[in-house]
């Protein structure tokens, strides 16, 4: 049960999250009026859509999937993005269907993953830093509230309604500070969705898919019962009850969580090092102290900016989709699940020493 002293303290962190809200909108403004400056128009980018080609009248939709703040349709950005590209004849035109075609096919392939990389001048690398500390403290101000309220699994909307609802508050200021956070169209994800910086003197930076496709986890027979418990539809519930009753409580059951193709860059640098600045070359050793290559992969969400001005050597995956792994032949699980509802699958028999994933 709340006491006053927890509502008091859950206000005042409601008070944090609206200010810090305010706070993240005003970065994102800031690093817009500037990633949109004259500054950067003369600069290089490349999209998997389009290739390495340089038009202003681009910025505008690039920049709508790097600060986005709701949901967002990233095909349809695309779209635009692919329309803008033709009115300047730069991609191939569509080809005309022919007879027996399925469907239209265009000469060149896309994905409408938000993918790609942008270079941009030394502001715009300090304001979307400041744009991913502002989504770093509205992020811990999310999480103060759901701490406080105890509602760690709730969306914060439904929380927040709740609090102004019996606090009396829908009507005041704060109520009016946190609307949006009432409205469908607000995306914490996006909130949260840092731009991604990519490190000085980059040398090249390749595209691939992951290809780990599901997570197999094991399940006794009294957890699936209470993932059944948890289920909303009164007669799938009841259904997926009647098949679990009736299976071997000694035999575990996998669940499987299916996870959706991951894009990653491999990303390579060179790190100048101390003895590249010494003015006195005699004693500067070249070979030895030639700056270091670095590698790294990374999770790409978003589009990528680059500090420097011209473009690395790039590499987009050959068919721009993601490839997918052969089926074990030692396969430990049964083809299909025995409760869709759950994503519960049995163990194929005489099986007993099994990995808790795949």
């Amino acid at each position: 049960m709340t006491t006053p002293t927890d509502s008091v303290n859950l206000i005042d962190a409601l008070h944090q999250v609206a200010e810090h809200y305010e706070q993240l909108k005003s970065a994102k403004s800031a690093f817009l009026s500037i990633f949109l400056s004259d500054a950067n128009k003369t600069l290089p980018h490349w999209l998997p859509i389009t290739g390495e080609n340089i038009h202003s009248q681009e910025k505008p939709l690039i920049a709508q999937f790097l600060t986005s703040l709701e949901n967002q349709n990233y095909a349809d950005l695309i779209g635009r993005i692919i329309k803008c590209r033709n009115n300047f004849g730069i991609l191939p035109q569509k080809k005309a269907a022919t007879v027996g075609d399925s469907k239209d096919t265009n000469e060149f392939e896309f994905n409408n993953t938000p993918a790609g990389i942008i270079c941009v001048n030394p502001e715009t690398i300090f304001a979307a830093n400041h744009f991913n500390t502002a989504k770093d403290a509205f992020r811990e101000s999310i999480n103060v509230v759901k701490t406080l309220s105890g509602l760690k699994k709730t969306k914060v909307g439904r929380i927040i309604s709740q609090v102004l609802v019996s606090n009396d508050l829908s009507k005041e200021k704060i109520g009016e500070r946190l609307a949006d956070f009432l409205s469908p169209h607000l995306d914490l994800i996006a909130c949260y969705r840092k731009i991604q910086i990519l490190p000085k003197q980059l040398n090249s930076l390749s595209w691939t898919w992951m290809t780990q496709h599901r997570e197999i986890t094991r399940v006794h027979l009294d957890d699936a019962i209470k993932m059944a418990l948890k289920l909303e539809d009164d007669y799938t519930r009841d259904a997926v009850l009647n098949q679990l009753y009736k299976e071997d409580p000694s035999k575990p059951l996998a669940y499987i969580k299916p996870i959706k193709p991951q894009l990653r860059a491999n990303i390579a640098w060179r790190e100048k090092q101390q003895n590249e600045e010494l003015e006195d070359k005699k004693e500067y050793d070249k070979k030895k102290h030639k700056p270091a290559v670095k590698r790294k992969t990374i999770v790409t969400s978003s589009i990528l900016l680059c500090q420097d001005t011209q473009l690395p050597r790039l590499k987009w995956p050959k068919d721009n989709l993601p490839s997918h792994r052969l089926e074990r032949s030692d396969k430990k699980i049964e083809d299909h699940p025995i409760i869709h509802a759950l994503q519960l699958y049995r163990y194929k028999p005489y099986v007993e020493d099994l990995e808790s994933s795949d």
